[in-house]
């Protein structure tokens, strides 16, 4: 299954869903083949993501299955080509301060170690959001 194949697949999904999650889902799954359709990539890229989307499973027509597919494929747009989702450096950010607070607030007893890690991490996570941002390498996921 090539790109539009799978865009179209995903549109037909979308019209027969039923409850909010699969609709949600089957918008993210478009979101981001629209996105990708209009990146302008090469034509060695195309077919790469062709031979990836031909790869997945989209035989069981189940919600959570969908997902796992969305998941895997995102996950092969993050390894080869670097493409993030909006917020990705963010959300690590945040959880890397929260963890680096932690340790530093147990070791020196810093009572406000947790929040200024978390708002060191913030900052820095938005900080490469933005640079990534700017190199086109965010895929948006939502409309």
């Amino acid at each position: 299954m090539n790109l539009n194949e799978t865009l179209d697949f995903f549109e037909e999904q979308l019209k027969k869903a039923t409850k909010k999650s699969e609709k949600r889902t089957c918008t993210k799954f478009i979101t981001v083949l629209s996105n990708l359709k209009d990146r302008g990539l090469t034509t060695e890229d195309y077919q790469l993501i062709d031979a990836r989307l031909a790869n997945l499973n989209f035989e069981e027509n189940s919600n959570r299955n969908f997902k796992k597919q969305l998941s895997i494929f995102l996950k092969f747009l993050k390894e080869d080509f670097s493409f993030i989702t909006k917020g990705y450096y963010t959300e690590i950010g945040v959880a890397a301060g929260l963890l680096t607070g932690s340790v530093l607030g147990s070791v020196w007893e810093i009572g406000m170690a947790i929040s200024l890690g978390m708002l060191f991490g913030l900052l820095i996570g938005k900080y490469m959001d933005d640079q990534a941002n700017k190199e086109n390498k965010v895929l948006k996921t939502e409309l």
